[in-house]
């Protein structure tokens, strides 16, 4: 992408206050830092707080621009030349002719560029360390695609979009996915030693335990639910429709499985995308409902802990160094704020929030 594109990527999207994405499919060969010049994509484009200063934007601006008018007010028509036309000139002020570029003051000579707060600059790779010529200058969130979860308290959901989408499953992971529908004990058994990945989706989001779920294989569940657990699957994904296996279970009235599922964190308050039907609801057979209905939350809720405090466990291992453990705690901030947000905890999600030392860690994490 040339500097022309980048500029103007940069003024619309600033304009109408959408994320701009620069995806780098090999980050260690490019050197980000090339792209950054003061009058078309200024390496401000990393410090928000600092991007929308007129005398930071102000370079990036052309006099044949376009942008689109946002509100016209009556003070706007009769306001001299360039007023109505759809462009924005930013020229220097005359007293600043001569002036060093950064002491430049900025005019607008129309209202038409009007930059939004929402503006984000997203770049994404498929590596999963920080590149050097990213680190401590953008915040990291790596994607688990196994993890991207729908419907009601799935703070990673918003985190994670369906980005399990990006990837189709190996062939080895393609016969998981088959011997868990068929349910074939011991091929799944022999393909989890090979370490195939239980948490590989297939093509509608449903992985080898929701596979096993919805025809009732109680015994390839229970394989794959006692793989690396606690985390080397998870209960609580949920395919394209927000169905997690929980509700593929219920569904056709497996009550076996909706009880071992139960048993290892399945969490019957979850909801579909759409609908917002919990297992229960999407349940026709009366002792299914049954055993849904009395199930104590609080259990769950306890599993889910422990879950939690396994996940962490794992990433402290993982966080080699200062700028690791930074983006680990930014992430873990954005979980909290995340579950705040599906638990309607709006005092709680204010005292967080008023807790952060930078405004920066805030503007980061808000969206």
């Amino acid at each position: 992408m040339g500097p022309e594109s980048l500029r103007r990527g940069l003024t619309q999207c600033m304009h109408h206050g959408v994320c701009m994405v620069l995806d780098f499919h090999d980050f260690p060969a490019f050197d980000i830092d090339a792209l950054f010049a003061r009058d078309s994509f200024p390496s401000e484009v990393l410090e928000p707080s600092q991007l929308f200063d007129p005398r930071v934007y102000g370079p990036c601006l052309r006099p044949g621009d376009s942008f689109p008018p946002r509100a016209a007010s009556a003070s706007d028509e009769g306001s001299g030349a360039g007023a109505g036309s759809g462009f924005t000139a930013c020229v220097p002020a005359a007293s600043s002719v001569g002036a060093p570029h950064d002491d430049f003051a900025w005019e607008v000579a129309n209202e038409d560029f009007q930059p939004q707060e929402s503006f984000r600059f997203v770049a994404i790779s498929a590596l999963r360390q920080v590149p050097q010529c990213l680190r401590g200058r953008m915040n990291a969130l790596a994607i688990d695609s196994a993890r991207a979860r729908a419907g009601a308290g799935t703070g990673e959901a918003a985190l994670a979009g369906e980005a399990w989408r990006a990837r189709r499953p190996s062939a080895e992971e393609a016969a998981l996915l088959g011997a868990a529908y068929e349910g074939d004990v011991a091929e799944v058994q022999r393909l989890l030693e090979m370490r195939t990945d239980p948490r590989a989706r297939d093509g509608r989001g449903n992985d080898a335990l929701s596979e096993a779920a919805v025809v009732g294989h109680e015994e390839v569940a229970r394989a794959i639910l006692a793989h690396e657990a606690p985390l080397g699957s998870d209960p609580n994904s949920a395919n394209s429709d927000g169905r997690t296996c929980l509700h593929r279970a219920a569904f056709h009235g497996h009550r076996g499985v909706v009880g071992l599922l139960l048993e290892h964190g399945a969490d019957p308050r979850a909801k579909t995308t759409s609908t917002g039907e919990r297992p229960f609801d999407i349940s026709v057979d009366e002792s299914t409902q049954e055993l849904l209905a009395v199930w104590d939350a609080g259990v769950t809720d306890g599993l889910l802990e422990e879950r939690r405090k396994a996940q962490e466990e794992l990433e402290d291992r993982q966080a080699v160094d200062a700028d690791d453990k930074r983006q680990l705690e930014l992430r873990r901030k954005a979980r909290r704020l995340l579950g705040m947000v599906d638990q309607d905890d709006c005092e709680g999600l204010e005292l967080e929030l008023l807790g952060f030392a930078r405004g920066r860690e805030v503007n980061a994490l808000r969206d």
